[in-house]
């Protein structure tokens, strides 16, 4: 491949002229939440009050942001009426409305590479990825062919390339040597650098949708931690993380913005545990060189999601999230240990919820 660079500005004798300033583009802005279920409950509702469900209240909001980033963590598929198995409620799907749901109320990716992919088993995995194609909205994480796999999805937005990728370091089902290894991206350095590679030569920005580490625990694992700054070592420029069902920490490595868990949006768990009810949505402003700002809006996690209105709430929520943050700083330091739940060996075992 040929590359061009800008040649350095200035030279020598009286001629020189001094650096032309490169003007900064308009910032993209994004909007990034966590994990969202539409199935259960929320699939039902789904089924009696149609696309307009659960997002319709807050559309202009969505759309309102150049992208709109959430984590699907149910497929989508048709089982006749049926959201989640009756003798198992760690099992579930949205019905086929779920994807026009998405695309009306202004998501522009998703990421679809998580513990719940295979729930349904592999057709409803090929169901979601057909449904979602059907109504227009981008992903990422999962595909029909394994030659689809770690394939950077892009994102045209005011005259720049942004790539996304999608992994998973957790599954509800064995991946590796079946067939479900043919269909979904895990976190695993030697697959997912080939595509980081492709990302820096074709995109302007990259962004990395992971799902990983321990659910309802405050921090990241260390585990969590290597692998996501090895991302951004190989050209990662944003990690939108997710599958604790609670916040964590917000950590700026080498220039680029981490985000290890950003809860709940549309998952709720009935406050059990407590941190549960409350996600935060990232207001995320990107420049020419990366990130330029970050601002974070407490979410109460709910059927029907909506930002947290008292003002008391709000602060107890945010003052968490800088807890959390100023924790990462120390070396070391408030990093949990991961269960075997994990892609480890040659293996993605079994995740939990």
């Amino acid at each position: 491949m040929v590359s061009c660079s800008r040649p350095e500005p200035g030279g020598t004798g009286p001629k020189s002229k001094p650096p032309v300033p490169i003007d900064e583009p308009p910032a993209i802005t994004l909007l990034a939440v966590g994990d969202i279920n539409l199935g259960r409950q929320c699939g039902q509702s789904l089924l009696t009050e149609g696309a307009h469900y659960p997002f319709g209240h807050l559309r202009s909001w969505i759309e309102s942001f150049d992208l709109a980033f959430c984590n699907l963590e149910s497929n989508i598929s048709e089982q006749g009426g049926e959201t989640v198995k009756p003798d198992n409620r760690l099992i579930f799907t949205s019905p086929p409305v779920a994807a026009i749901a998405l695309r009306r109320s202004g998501w522009d990716i998703v990421s679809t590479a998580n513990n719940h992919s295979s729930d349904y088993g592999i057709r409803a995995l090929n169901e979601t990825v057909m449904h979602l194609q059907a109504a227009g909205v981008p992903f990422n994480g999962t595909a029909l062919f394994a030659s689809d796999l770690y394939q950077p999805t892009y994102l045209k937005v005011k005259g720049r390339t942004i790539a996304f990728l999608a992994v998973t370091d957790v599954s509800n089902a064995p991946v590796a040597g079946t067939a479900l290894e043919r269909h979904l991206n895990v976190a695993d350095r030697e697959c997912l650098l080939p595509a980081l590679q492709i990302a820096e030569q074709t995109a302007d920005l990259t962004i990395l949708s992971y799902h990983g580490g321990n659910e309802y625990v405050d921090w990241p694992t260390a585990r969590t931690r290597r692998f996501l700054h090895w991302a951004v070592d190989n050209g990662v420029d944003l990690v939108l993380g997710h599958h604790p069902h609670v916040i964590q920490g917000v950590e700026t490595y080498k220039g680029a913005l981490i985000i290890y868990s950003l809860g709940n949006f549309t998952f709720y768990q009935g406050g059990q545990p407590y941190w549960t009810d409350y996600g935060m949505a990232a207001s995320i402003s990107i420049g020419r060189k990366g990130v330029l700002s970050s601002q974070f809006v407490p979410i109460r996690a709910h059927f029907q999601p909506r930002p947290v209105q008292e003002k008391i709430l709000r602060g107890k929520v945010l003052a968490r999230l800088a807890f959390l943050s100023n924790g990462l700083a120390k070396p070391g330091a408030n990093e949990s240990e991961q269960p075997g739940i994990i892609y480890e060996e040659g293996e993605l075992r079994h995740g939990d919820n």
